[in-house]
């Protein structure tokens, strides 16, 4: 249940913040179609595969639209990055909390959100 409204929290913050901080919606899904993917790393954890699945179906419920998982983005599409993926790395993206739990969300450009934590379980 946690993780359920911890996910609707994040989705709501991220429409509002969308739509605040940018001219052109960031849009992650329109007329239930996928217009966005959630990118994973490599080598990602089960736990994050899991998570990136959870917010998948999640999207999926709210939109009728099922965003694929990939472990690089496209480039066409608006990507939302779980974890410490490839971008994330090369932005140098860090927590200043040293909390285990801590997570950041964050929209890094007209294309990119992330969702990154100090460790999976702050990920998820």
């Amino acid at each position: 249940m946690k993780c359920i409204l911890i996910i609707s929290l994040t989705l709501l913050g991220l429409s509002f913040s969308c739509f605040s901080m940018y001219e052109d919606p960031l849009l992650i899904a329109a007329n239930r179609t996928a217009t966005s993917e959630i990118v994973i790393p490599r080598d990602a954890s089960s736990q994050l595969k899991e998570v990136s699945v959870f917010l998948q179906r999640y999207i999926e419920k709210s939109t009728g639209a099922k965003l694929p998982v990939v472990n690089e983005p496209t480039g066409d599409q608006v990507a939302i990055h779980v974890g410490n993926t490839s971008l994330v790395s090369s932005r140098k993206v860090e927590i200043s909390s040293k909390n285990e739990e801590a997570f950041i969300i964050d929209i890094l450009d007209d294309n990119d959100i992330i969702l990154l934590g100090n460790s999976d379980w702050g990920t998820e």
